[in-house]
């Protein structure tokens, strides 16, 4: 058993010597054009007068900032070092990754319990 393709569009499964007849193409499902016209309605949280919506993630990343303090001393030492640097080469774009990594952990277990 193994495919004969002429192009992209005509592969016919090939058993022996004989190609088995080819089926037409069709989708899977039916395609609806209206499938995406009708959206849930976003219903915003219920807030007392004057009270702003607050992200909860915000102060998380702050408290996170401790808990990598870590890979936060490692991205300033190399700010530093490549503010010192004359030749202008070099960036600190792993150090602020492994930071960000780092907060997005810390985030991700403390975040979920936060949700309503």
């Amino acid at each position: 058993f193994w495919l004969k393709c002429s192009n992209y569009r005509s592969c016919a499964p090939v058993i022996g010597r004989h190609a088995a007849p080819l089926l037409p193409e069709r989708m899977s499902f039916s395609y609806s054009p209206t499938f995406f016209m009708n959206f849930p309605k976003y219903h915003a949280p219920h807030l007392a007068k004057g009270e702003e919506l607050v992200d909860p993630a915000e102060e998380i990343k702050v408290n996170c900032l401790t808990h990598c303090s870590h890979w936060l001393s490692e991205y300033n030492q190399c700010k530093t070092r490549i503010s010192m640097r004359t030749d202008g080469k070099g960036d600190c774009k792993g150090q602020y990754e492994e930071l960000a990594i780092c907060q997005d952990h810390c985030l991700a277990h403390e975040l979920f319990s936060h949700i309503k």
